[in-house]
């Protein structure tokens, strides 16, 4: 790369060359130097990002060979790479301040007192505002092209860390081993280990200790790198670390400081004969002087520099956070593992930070780490980015290899250097695609591993043999960001806030730990008398109730031998003896509240096990003991149904209230005079007091609203909390929406009937309805016993999920599969128009809670603008039918606040679709099964609105039609041709309908007619279809008017459905459940463009 920042005299600054600090001035100009922040505030910072991009896009292309797609741009407010037509952002300051006040007083006052923050405030305005670099689309890209393609010497891999300058100084700062010759990474301890022995010192300390515990690291790094800098240790000063005081991370770490700080234009990675690296070799106690030699991969560019120095300039982590943002996980339970965390890994970082200070990293090395390069605000500062920006090694490795002991190099140059394990734990750094932002549904890429070519040679000329890429998934529209995954399902707001410093208000992924022991589940005891329960229990029940306990006769009353032994069976099948010897001794296990309206199988199981009433358990017991060494399946009474309902209810309402206590209490510090409610009634965290009510205590779903959103970021459907508190509040709602739901799924028998019990049929267990109890406990169904039961139960479910074997095999996985989640009343979502700005969910939900009650009201969302996140001027409330009709019908006009929203109007228009969203994976629909859905917006005048209503739904249902594709196909291990036939046809209808969405988003017409998209069904795809079904396309009827299906699932079809009208539904072969999912999606899209 043929740059030169330097003066006449060959020198240069770090300042200089990232374009934060004018030249030094010349005689006669004065003496003060002048940043980027006093020249030009933020434009000054932007015209220099800019040109960092572009010489890092110039980098990528002449030396690390990286192939980027031209029609892909990085973007950063106004910085961008020179791509043509980029799309550019203005990062303008906040209201009411101009450019140079905002950057002097805002950006200061946001990030000050943070660790880890580099550069100056302008530099780091433009991160903090714009979710750092983004990669943008300039033109249209299409599915399956490739996005960039990586060789393998363009990665930052533990080969190229252990060859290069900076770390070699690393090692040189560590004792010998004992062994005459050794690996470069055996003086390094494994950094997990490093911060688990941490953690397991501060696992029981309160919150305050741990934030204390932070700080005072903090302030002993500060403390021994001023007294380092003071004193400049010489070489016969320096006291070498010890082995496995330095973890394996710390060689990345200064790796990344060396590349990003050197004041060298080009710093390199490796220089033959370097005189420090010599010097320190001639001493034969450090580690250098033992260590074998490793090499950097050939091709490995000279420099990584240009990528360095495009990093951001600040990162919030919570190792980078200020006292007062740590305060807040300190005092709050949901706070305390993260705290933790943080707690571990600011000990580790300043215990190795101090080694190597007094190693003398700082002045032994001068022709790698100048003075000043290295530094506490730093070190920390390549902690965090190594943290949210490294990929697992396998993204280096090849095809089907996960693990590198798997690996298998082209040729013996390729192989890897470092020791399999240190691949495994450490991982690599991909430059560009480490850029690409997170977002889970709108992710369009796809990471492709290396495809070795002929002879094992790597080629990227050959469409079999590829080098590592990056491939689109989908159609990316001019000017849209480009999104990746970060995470799998698991992905919660825990790991979100800890590894990357944001998170995504109502995960899915988010779960609300709860601890559970046998004292947690006795029965013949009262309730707690603060205990309130949120249904109303059958009085013949009452004797059966399970609630906790602390009396220890109780306890043991209760959990008698034959319960235990059913406890171990059915939920520890595969657990050693010693965890159930744990509980018996009054531990507990961890169970989960989820978010995503499932439940712990575990959980459930253990909760099933504890409610089963003396009686039943008595008889099941009896019939195990003489089945002869078989399993006998366990079968749930009615009785023990409601029983465990209301046990299920009690423990997470428990829960939730205990968790709501101590939020009100612990965020009172940050939030003054904040008075939350804490019960689980009356709504629970949705709570709103009535007008009329003295109680002061508002719900945490408004105070929520009100302080969370401050500092939010809308990414296609989802809101991002960026700043620390946000961040915080995020993480906590999280949990409880957690508890919230899983409470939800319990206040109805039919909520109950389609989430836990149909969970329990998937686990194996066997439910009896319209059972009775006789008086001896032995459960009748109709006219037969128990075994008559469970013989025509393994007849009806000849898949095996009623077989015992297959059940225990399920749950020792600790798998459940996905709920149903049932049929639904029909609902009408409400367009409201004419909203203030400052309205919030929150407020729409209060206002038609008070009118048509809180149960009533199932969903408030108002839509943000992507860039400003101010409100669009207009919500959506989902309300049952016949409220919604009735509020269409009044013709009145409504006002939610005189102060908040203007008046506000009701227009229905002709729209209208079904929405199918349960259809996928449940069976077909039959009459009355599925609830209408219509949507009600303003009065359209271009079609625009009405276009980006079809867009979304359509996108969920072609999903869901591969979803279809998919299941088919994988039913049965053998392939058929009707299968076969049956998934092309689901490929091609949805083909069908994303180009018809085509036309209704980008045509003239508003819509297109019903009798041209049934001509187009017909004409392409109606042969398809009658192929599959095995007919001849001679005697076919439009698709719309008749479509045959048979079975899907478990559920039988009826020989007619009045909610596709016109449509027959007849049995017939095994493509039948796709075409009944085809017949659907035909019908509602004929429906929505009518």
């Amino acid at each position: 790369m043929e740059q030169d920042n330097s003066d006449a005299n060959g020198s240069t600054t770090y300042e200089e060359i990232m374009g934060i600090q004018k030249s030094a001035p010349s005689a006669g100009e004065g003496n003060t130097i002048e940043t980027s922040s006093e020249i030009g505030g933020i434009t000054g910072a932007t015209d220099a990002l800019s040109k960092r991009l572009l010489d890092f896009r110039k980098w990528c292309t002449d030396e690390a060979k990286i192939k980027i797609h031209p029609s892909i741009c990085i973007v950063n407010g106004e910085a961008t790479d020179g791509t043509k037509n980029a799309p550019v952002f203005a990062v303008a300051p906040p209201n009411g301040l101009s450019e140079n006040t905002a950057v002097a007083t805002s950006t200061t006052q946001v990030a000050q007192g943070r660790l880890g923050m580099v550069d100056g405030n302008a530099e780091r305005a433009l991160y903090e505002r714009t979710m750092g670099c983004q990669i943008w689309t300039a033109r249209e890209i299409k599915k399956d092209e490739i996005m960039m393609t990586c060789p393998r010497s363009a990665m930052i891999t533990p080969d190229l860390v252990a060859a290069s300058d900076a770390g070699r100084a690393v090692l040189a700062c560590c004792k010998r081993p004992e062994a005459n010759e050794c690996n470069f990474w055996d003086v390094f301890e494994n950094t997990s280990i490093c911060e688990a022995q941490v953690t397991q010192k501060v696992a029981s300390k309160p919150g305050a200790q741990l934030l204390v515990k932070t700080l005072r690291e903090r302030d002993l790094a500060e403390k021994t790198f001023k007294a380092a800098t003071s004193a400049a240790i010489t070489s016969e000063q320096h006291e070498l670390a010890k082995m496995g005081t330095i973890s394996s991370r710390a060689p990345f770490l200064a790796f990344l400081i060396h590349q990003r700080f050197s004041p060298e234009v080009t710093p390199p990675v490796v220089t033959d004969g370097n005189a420090d690296l010599e010097n320190a070799m001639d001493d034969k106690n450090n580690a250098i002087s033992a260590s074998r030699r490793i090499r950097p991969l050939s091709g490995t560019p000279a420099t990584f520099g240009p990528y360095a120095r495009t990093l951001p300039s600040s990162l919030s982590l919570p190792i980078c956070w200020k006292r007062n943002e740590l305060a807040l996980l300190s005092q709050c339970i949901p706070g305390l593992q993260p705290l933790q965390e943080t707690v571990a890994t600011t000990t580790q970082l300043a215990t190795e930070f101090t080694a190597l200070l007094k190693a003398g990293i700082l002045t032994r090395f001068p022709s790698i780490f100048a003075p000043g390069v290295v530094t506490w605000e730093r070190w920390v500062w390549a902690a965090a980015v190594y943290t949210s920006r490294i990929l697992p090694a396998g993204a280096y490795f090849n095809v089907g290899e996960e693990k590198a002991e798997a690996f298998s190099p082209g040729n013996h140059k390729e192989a890897l250097q470092s020791p399999p394990y240190i691949w495994d734990e450490l991982g690599v750094m991909v430059p560009f695609l480490d850029m690409v932002n997170h977002e889970v549904e709108a992710q369009c890429i796809r990471w492709e591993k290396n495809v070795p070519g002929d002879g094992d040679v790597m080629k990227d000329e050959s469409s079999r043999s590829h080098l590592p890429r990056a491939v689109l998934t989908r159609r990316v529209k001019k000017q849209q960001q480009v999104y990746f995954s970060y995470g799998d399902d698991d992905f919660s707001n825990h790991k979100m806030l800890v590894q990357y410093g944001f998170a995504q208000m109502l995960n899915k992924a988010d779960v609300a730990r709860l601890g559970w022991g046998l004292m947690d589940a006795v029965g013949k005891v009262d309730a707690p008398s603060t205990y309130t329960s949120l249904i109303e229990d059958l009085e013949e029940d009452f004797p059966f109730l399970v609630y906790e306990s602390s009396d220890g006769q109780a306890i043991n009353d209760w959990w008698s031998d034959d319960r235990l032994t059913l406890l171990e069976t059915e939920a520890f099948p595969a657990v050693e003896n010693s965890f159930m010897s744990s509980l018996k001794m009054g531990k507990k296990m961890t169970g989960s509240a989820r978010s995503d309206g499932l439940y712990d199988p575990i959980l459930l199981t253990v909760s099933l096990v504890s409610t089963m009433p003396t009686p039943e358990l008595a008889s099941l017991m009896t019939k195990i003991k003489s089945s002869d060494g078989d399993n006998f399946p366990v079968m749930i009474s009615q009785r023990h149904q409601r029983v465990l309902r209301s046990y299920l209810l009690f423990v997470f309402t428990r829960k939730l209230e205990k968790l709501l206590d101590n939020l009100s209490t612990g965020l009172k510090i940050h939030y003054g005079s904040l008075n939350l409610w804490t019960r689980a009634s009356e709504g629970g965290i949705r709570h709103v007091a009535k007008e009329s009510d003295e109680d002061t205590r508002v719900g945490w779903q408004s105070f929520f609203d009100r302080h969370a959103y401050a500092a939010t970021m809308e990414v296609e459907k989802h809101y991002y909390a960026l700043a620390p508190d946000s961040c915080v509040l995020t993480l906590y709602d999280g949990q409880l929406q957690a508890l919230q739901t899983s409470i939800d799924g319990l206040l109805s028998v039919e909520k109950f009937e389609k989430g836990v019990l149909k969970q329990l049929e998937d686990l194996g267990f066997i439910l009896l309805n319209g059972s009775s109890e006789d008086s001896s406990g032995i459960v009748q169904v109709g006219n037969g016993t128990v075994d008559s039961c469970r013989k025509d139960e393994s007849k009806k479910k000849d898949d095996g999920k009623g077989s015992p074997k297959k059940k225990n095999r399920n749950r020792k996985r600790n798998s459940s599969n996905v709920a149903s989640t049932g049929d639904r009343p029909a609902n009408i979502k409400l367009h409201i128009g004419n909203l203030s700005y400052q309205t919030t969910p929150s407020d729409l939900f209060d206002f038609f809670s008070r009118d048509y009650g809180r149960d009533n009201v199932l969903e408030c969302h108002i839509p943000a603008e992507r860039n400003t996140g101010k409100s669009r001027g207009f919500g959506f409330v989902t309300l049952p039918e016949q409220i919604a009709r009735q509020i269409l019908n009044s013709g009145k006009k409504y006002a939610v606040s005189v102060d908040i929203a203007q008046d506000i109007a009701f227009v229905q228009t002709d729209r209208m679709f079904r929405d199918f969203s349960t259809i996928w994976g449940m069976g077909p629909v039959k009459a009355g099964d599925q609830g209408q859905t219509m949507v009600v917006t303003m009065t359209i005048t271009d079609g625009i609105e009405v276009a980006e209503i079809v867009a979304v739904e359509a996108d969920h249902h072609i999903a869901g039609v591969v979803e279809v594709k998919e299941t088919i196909m994988n039913t049965t291990t053998e392939t058929t041709p009707a299968k076969e036939n049956a998934a092309t046809t689901i490929m091609n209808m949805g083909e069908v309908i994303r180009g018809v969405l085509a036309e209704i988003v980008t045509g003239d017409e508003r819509a297109v007619g019903k009798e041209r998209i049934e001509n187009r069904l017909e004409i392409d795809h109606v042969t398809d279809r009658e192929n599959a079904l095995g007919r001849d396309p001679g005697t076919r009827r439009s698709p719309v008017d008749d479509l045959e299906a048979g079975r899907c699932g478990d559920r039988e079809v009826g020989q007619r459905s009045d909610v596709i009208a016109g449509t027959e539904i007849v049995t017939a072969s095994d493509a039948a459940p796709a075409l009944s999912m085809i017949a659907v999606e035909t019908r509602t899209l004929l429906v929505l463009i009518e």
